[in-house]
């Protein structure tokens, strides 16, 4: 069905302008060097920016002003593992500083860009740009290796909306309701096309931004028109592809790109970063690509970066007391604060978390461990204030200091769920692990009395998600959280009586 290529791409068929115009709309990546995205040098542009908090301009710098900005504290920076030499010799010292910016301001630029593709920079206008510290801090706090784990998380959220480094792309308007989120994208066009996908097809259907900025939109053409391919090869389907665009000379031969069009060169590293990611798989032998396991896990009924965070909150060793995890679990919440607020507001969400924490219990070691996530989720959906009204503290993340509680004790067998959980100052959570009798049930009535703790809960527990049983309603009657009457009650609905 070749015309269904022609028919989406009716506006740049036949001519020399509407091939380049077609090519112009490539995502064109910052890089650090040709061959990679950077993420080893992330840490060190942090703090290289960082160094500068205290006289940038309110109204933002271009990066010609923002290289002699850094220059002139490097002098007084600290010697840190974060400093690179050979980068400041090359970007930092200088006599002339218009000469300088002249000869390495392209690939300054490129730097520049990485930046703000991660968040660090954020544009004013085309020329002036504002630092984004709080973001800077948040790479220069984490340790080196939890880098990619960091901008694994972020890259699955990026939307071409809000992404600063791409809405900002010479090439590429953006309409008031552009909603697209290039990683996402790609992963659910090569599972759904069924085979493996070229670099060419990739960058031609889903990293370019036309008319077409609706992320189900832009899917839906890319398979349509991925679907018209023979060839699977990057030669093969380009060939195909040029043909059916009637991008043909006058002696028949096919129109070629001027060096650095190749929309699998301009959309390499984004390829690349994927990669890096253990998210796509390269084969050696035809350079094709296909999904990793683990990509294939985040296309689920929960958003790829909530499945992803997920995995990372609970690889982590809060319990521990290691601070290092501790603030990577920080930077990750704050990173997706804003969706997670979003979407925990959202019936469907909560069902589908606790769908998946109960289908997916942390094991470790052979024993059954607590969800931080879902944890975490729990104090989200709490605004991070505690449910028996104490006022507590700012924590190390910034947020109101509080704990998550489940009802029915995990220990007894309680349900890893949002239903079961509390968020509760510290005092009200250790009144209820190490108070008295009298002041364990004047907590528990505290809780009662104001809805935190309700019969409506285990009703849902039970009529829902089918995770309690009589051992917990005898737990809950011990504790006075139900009466006889509603523990009978309850024991028929499990029953179906």
């Amino acid at each position: 069905m070749p015309n269904v290529i022609a028919s989406y791409f009716r506006d740049y068929i036949g001519t020399v302008d509407g091939f380049r115009t077609f090519h112009n709309q490539v995502i064109n990546m910052p890089r650090d060097v040709f061959g990679n995205m950077g993420l080893s040098k992330l840490q060190t542009l942090a703090f290289y920016l960082s160094l500068i908090r205290d006289c940038v301009d309110a109204k933002g710098n271009d990066y010609k002003e923002i290289m002699k900005l850094i220059a002139s504290k490097i002098p007084d920076a600290e010697n840190n593992d974060f400093r690179d030499l050979e980068l400041e010799r090359r970007y930092f010292v200088f006599d002339d500083l218009d000469e300088h910016y002249e000869s390495v301001g392209r690939m300054f630029r490129h730097l520049m860009g990485l930046c703000a593709f991660w968040g660090m920079i954020k544009s004013n206008t085309r020329r002036l740009k504002s630092i984004q510290f709080d973001r800077c801090d948040d790479f220069v706090s984490l340790l080196p290796e939890q880098i990619s784990s960091f901008t694994n998380n972020i890259s699955l959220n990026i939307n071409i909306k809000t992404n600063d480094f791409i809405s900002n792309l010479a090439g590429i308007r953006l309409r008031d309701n552009a909603d697209y989120r290039p990683t996402l994208g790609i992963l659910k066009y090569i599972s759904e096309i069924g085979r493996p996908v070229t670099d060419f097809e990739i960058s031609i259907l889903l990293g370019r931004i036309d008319n077409l900025q609706i992320e189900s939109v832009i899917l839906e053409r890319a398979l349509k028109v991925g679907r018209t391919f023979v060839a699977q090869d990057r030669n093969g389907q380009m060939i195909e592809f040029f043909r059916t665009m009637n991008w043909v000379n006058a002696d028949g031969t096919l129109f070629t790109y001027v060096p650095s069009q190749q929309p699998w060169f301009k959309f390499r590293s984004y390829l690349l970063l994927l990669t890096d990611f253990g998210l796509l798989e390269k084969n050696d032998a035809t350079n094709n690509y296909n999904l990793t396991e683990y990509a294939k896990g985040l296309l689920g009924d929960l958003p790829a970066n909530v499945l992803d965070l997920n995995r990372l909150i609970n690889r982590l060793n809060l319990e521990s007391g290691n601070m290092s995890d501790t603030t990577m679990k920080d930077i990750l919440i704050k990173t997706n604060m804003d969706t997670l607020s979003t979407l925990i507001a959202r019936e469907d969400f909560i069902e589908k978390v606790n769908l998946f924490s109960l289908a997916n219990p942390i094991i470790r070691k052979g024993k059954r461990c607590r969800n931080q996530f879902v944890a975490e989720l729990a104090k989200i959906r709490e605004r991070y204030t505690c449910q028996a009204g104490t006022v507590t503290f700012e924590g190390q993340g910034g947020r109101n200091y509080v704990e998550a509680h489940h009802i029915i004790e995990f220990s007894k067998g309680g349900p890893d769920i949002l239903e079961n959980l509390l968020a509760l100052g510290p005092t009200p959570h250790t009144q209820i692990h190490r108070g008295s009798d009298k002041a364990i049930r004047d907590i528990y009535t505290e809780l009662m009395n104001r809805g935190a703790i309700r019969l409506e809960l285990f009703e849902i527990m039970i009529d829902k998600y089918k995770c309690l049983n009589d051992n917990h309603l005898e737990w809950l009657y011990i504790k006075g959280l139900i009466s006889s009457n509603q523990k009978q009650r309850l024991h028929d609905k499990i029953f179906g009586v």
